[in-house]
């Protein structure tokens, strides 16, 4: 296979995640103005970050599946990444949502999240396989299985790249 394409699956993914973390994080922030003086629906503001990185996404996916069509490589798997992005968009939603509640209390979370998000790109099977670990550090396969993130990536690549089902374990975490 195309390395580039499998690591341009992962980072879909994980543009994605780490994008809408930091947009609804900072949405609350950035139209405070408008919250405070008139009425203004606070969910405003965070809905169209996400639709803003929902798009960008969007715009990111189809250059990935353009690239596996001109290859051959689609199937009727690759269906299967809009729902997929669509959990994605709401688990970033989610800790977006929560860890803007703690931004607009503590500014200092927007750079605990920035390194936390630089952390977990690491910490996520992005640039690395895991079975390209080796088996005397099984405990640390353990622990990236509890990474919801693995199992997004593992999904996205296995409906664009390798266009196979995700597992049930994977569909567990994703919709868990």
């Amino acid at each position: 296979g195309i390395f580039a394409l499998w690591l341009f699956a992962a980072l879909v993914a994980w543009g994605a995640f780490s994008g809408g973390i930091t947009t609804v994080m900072s949405s609350f922030l950035d139209s405070g103005h408008l919250l405070t003086r008139t009425y203004f629906p606070p969910e405003c503001p965070v809905i169209a970050g996400t639709l803003t990185v929902s798009i960008q996404t969007a715009i990111e996916t189809a250059i990935l599946l353009a690239f596996m069509a001109v290859l051959g490589n689609l199937g009727w798997t690759t269906l299967l990444v809009i729902p997929v992005m669509v959990l994605l968009t709401l688990l970033s939603f989610g800790i977006g949502l929560m860890v803007s509640l703690g931004n607009v209390r503590f500014r200092d979370i927007n750079y605990l999240v920035g390194l936390i998000l630089q952390i977990a790109f690491y910490a996520t099977p992005i640039v690395y396989r895991l079975d390209q670990l080796p088996d005397d550090v099984q405990w640390m396969k353990t622990a990236l299985s509890f990474n919801p993130m693995t199992h997004f990536v593992s999904a996205i690549r296995d409906v664009t790249y390798l266009l196979k089902m995700p597992t049930l374990v994977n569909w567990g975490v994703m919709v868990g």
